[in-house]
């Protein structure tokens, strides 16, 4: 049975927060660029501080050793200059081989006196080779004498060492002449200018190079002439001719290598470790892009989990909205005490039903329970929320899973036929589900029986909408229950006959104490044993020139339900005060009037001024007005009822329970209010005088109230025989049509003049004193009204 989810489930909107996840990875992916932006930044910095600092160590130390070689020329010139001719070839050639088997990179070396020629020499390969050709290097020479400095030749590739050789000149002067006494030349490597470099770890594929103008490398590290090859020589003369254009002793170049298959970028930086001669430091820029991506490596773990964690958070609270969509969407279209689908969401299914399957017939079943009221006054709301708790339970039992049910109201249920095979058996299961419910009901230790009245309506034979089905199935249950409750109803033209009536009722309804259409008719009430006048009942009457004379038990209960009760007890009550002060006057003593008082009214927080208002505007005393309630009146709200009762009790206003016998509390009532007065219903009175049983009742009742210093009113007195028993019984008071009917202010006026108190034996039919006047205007109802 579909009441605790919905047959007809509603598309859930899209979630108004679905942006969320995609701006929360787009600001994560515009962080992780930026991040990533900076750490190339970084890197590329790093890595350029790093083979720039390679660069200006190689150049220091090349410019070291070149400093420390020329200061060893110089200081082996001075040597040699103060040797004699003898002295040279002894302890000269002595230096000359010192100086070769010194790890200083000098190959080869010799000493040539300016005087006659002469040479020294010493190799460090013993071959004997001459290391300097005046005729080669005259030039040079020449430079040499010229100039204090030591003079540097052309490289030479010495490819029997595989190495390159760098002639060099120093012209030894007499220290004390100046003159030139002979030239020191020597071949000396190039690659001491890198020694050590091949066991330094420079980092992946950076490489340094000493680099002629020419562009040809004269050493490399960390592999020794690894740019000797065709693409190294290409690369380095590249290098140079970007260098020269420069003009720059350091620098940076950006420079590609094409390779076969290859292409490699190179960062480079270059100095000028002396003319001619330039230190270059490379480095792969794919180094640069991995150093780059293993710093980046955190960050993309970090920025995978950030990711991660979005999507999950995100997960997590598209759920929780979900879930709470869920719950929302559940509160608004169900009853949450019962779990069953409201009023609401039931109406929407019928319509989509109707509008989706046109064809297919409906049944709307109005279940209500009877005096559930009385539930919750006698035993308490939980109590009473429990059994309705336990009523989904009970009606599943009955229906199938293809019927709705939902809760109407407080105690009113409504239940949807959509099973073709319940359809046709309608009467047995509605049958079926009133007996569920009138099982008893165990709740705390507490055995609850309850009562149903069910209205029926059906679509498309008497409605063609939901709105207007619940409206034909709520005609029939007010039938239901106006028949007595307990009873099936099936919505009928007799019942929109009675529902138009009740339309136009409660249309001529508005206003029609201010169009002079609603009169207030009074009842006289006299003294039982001696029959003279103590006061009357004021009693409403409405007729109306379209609907004619209409009983007070058809426009009552409407004006209840519209809230036009109010005004129309308001009407009574003023217009009462206003007749009985002139009824006083007329049989100068102080009369009491009894006025009828709706549940609303009793429970008005203005009551008690409006009627102290009252009796101070028309001079009256308290005790002059009795307010007379019903049991119905107590249902809605007993304690507000009692300490409104109270209140009038304080300023002296009687009391009266109107109806006394025929409720199930009115001897509880008694008790528990400030009653002044009970009224024996006429049901009593009608058979007293035929039927012991009841005769007994009123004398009980009368004997009870006497005890209780109550006045006891005996209402419906029609003939001579009732009164003369309830005078025998010790009544206080009696009214009914054998004393008068229910007549206008004037009338009654004229009968209080005529009135002439008799004893209840004496008195007869003979003896009305109606006016004929008015006795055809009045209409033979009740005389109660509300």
């Amino acid at each position: 049975m579909s009441y605790l989810s919905d047959s007809v489930s509603p598309s859930v909107a899209k979630q108004s927060s679905a942006w969320v996840l995609p701006l929360s990875l787009a600001v994560l992916c515009v962080l992780m660029a930026v991040f990533s932006l900076y750490s190339w930044q970084i890197t590329l910095t790093s890595g350029d501080n790093e083979i720039a600092h390679i660069n200006q160590v190689v150049l220091q130390n090349s410019r070291a050793i070149v400093q420390q070689r020329e200061a060893g020329f110089k200081m082996l010139g001075q040597r040699l200059s103060v040797l004699s001719e003898s002295g040279l070839k002894t302890e000269g050639q002595t230096l000359l081989d010192n100086i070769i088997h010194f790890p200083n990179g000098v190959r080869s070396i010799a000493y040539i006196t300016a005087a006659g020629g002469q040479r020294f020499y010493a190799s460090a390969s013993g071959d004997g080779a001459d290391p300097a050709t005046v005729s080669v290097f005259s030039r040079e020479i020449q430079a040499a004498h010229a100039s204090s400095q030591v003079i540097k030749g052309a490289p030479e590739w010495d490819a029997l060492n595989g190495e390159w050789l760098l002639p060099i000149f120093f012209a030894v002067r007499n220290d004390n002449s100046g003159e030139v006494v002979g030239t020191i030349t020597a071949r000396v490597t190039l690659q001491d200018r890198l020694n050590g470099w091949e066991e330094i770890n420079l980092g992946r594929d950076t490489r340094i190079a000493v680099v002629g103008v020419d562009g040809i490398p004269r050493y490399s590290a960390p592999d020794f002439n690894s740019f000797s090859s065709h693409e190294g020589l290409r690369l380095m003369q590249s290098i140079m001719s970007r260098i020269r254009h420069q003009d720059s002793n350091s620098g940076w170049l950006d420079i590609r290598q094409w390779t076969t298959g290859d292409n490699v970028d190179y960062r480079v930086h270059f100095a000028r470790i002396e003319p001619g001669l330039y230190s270059l430091v490379l480095r792969p820029r794919e180094v640069y892009r991995q150093a780059l991506l293993q710093s980046l490596q955190p960050a993309f773990w970090i920025l995978l989990l950030l990711v991660m964690g979005t999507v999950f958070i995100h997960i997590l609270v598209m759920n929780q909205q979900r879930r709470y969509r869920a719950y929302l969407l559940f509160q608004a279209h169900h009853d949450p005490l019962t779990g069953l689908l409201n009023r609401g969401r039931l109406l929407q299914l019928i319509n989509s039903s109707i509008h989706k399957q046109a064809d297919n017939p409906l049944t709307l079943v109005l279940l209500n329970l009877d005096y559930f009221n009385r539930v919750n006054d006698q035993h308490g709301h939980s109590v009473g929320d429990q059994v309705l708790r336990q009523v989904p339970a009970r009606l599943q039992t009955v229906l199938s899973s293809h019927d709705w049910v939902a809760r109407h109201s407080g105690d009113e249920f409504m239940i949807v036929l959509r099973d073709a095979n319940s359809l046709g058996s309608q009467d047995v299961l509605i049958m079926a589900l009133m007996a569920s419910l009138q099982d008893e009901f165990e709740v705390e230790n507490r055995i609850i029986r309850l009562g149903v009245s069910v209205g029926v309506a059906t679509y498309p034979e008497d409605a063609s909408s939901a709105e207007d089905l619940l409206g034909k199935a709520d005609a029939a249950l007010h039938k239901a229950k106006a028949d007595g409750r307990g009873q099936i109803v099936n919505y009928s033209c007799s019942i929109a006959e009675q529902m138009l009536r009740s339309k136009k009722l409660e249309h001529e309804m508005e206003g029609c104490w201010k169009r002079n259409e609603m009169r207030v008719h009074y009842q006289p009430q006299v003294d039982c044993q001696t029959g003279e006048l103590v006061g009357a009942e004021a009693l409403v009457r409405w007729y109306n020139r379209d609907l004619g004379n209409v009983s007070p038990a058809e426009f009552i209960p409407l004006a209840e339900a519209t809230g036009m009760i109010r005004q129309i007890d308001t009407y009574v009550m003023r217009e009462a005060c206003a007749f009985i002060q002139q009824l006083s006057e007329l049989c100068q003593k102080p009369l009491r009037i009894s006025v009828n008082l709706s549940p609303a009214n009793l429970l008005d927080s203005e009551l008690i001024h409006d009627i102290s208002g009252l009796l101070s505007r028309y001079a009256l005393e308290p005790q002059q007005l009795t307010v007379e309630i019903t049991e119905t009146a107590m249902l809605n709200d007993f304690e507000k009822a009692a300490q409104q009762l109270s209140q009038l009790r304080a300023i002296g206003v009687g009391v009266s329970v109107d109806d006394f016998g025929t409720g199930y509390s009115s001897l509880a009532y008694i008790h528990k209010l400030p009653v002044t007065e009970i009224k024996i219903d006429r049901s009593f009175i009608d058979q007293i005088g035929t039927d012991p049983h009841d005769r007994a009742l009123t004398s009980a009742v009368i004997a009870m109230g006497r005890r209780l210093q109550l006045e006891v009113v005996a209402e419906g007195v029609e003939d001579a025989e009732q009164w003369r028993i309830l005078a025998g019984q010790k009544c206080d008071t009696i009214q009914g049509y054998h004393i008068a009917r229910p007549m206008p202010c004037n009338d009654f006026l004229q009968f209080a003049r005529t009135q002439r108190p008799r004893p209840a034996y004496a008195r007869g039919d003979d003896d009305q004193t109606i006016p004929a006047s008015t006795a055809a205007a009045i209409p033979a109802t009740s005389s109660a009204h509300s």
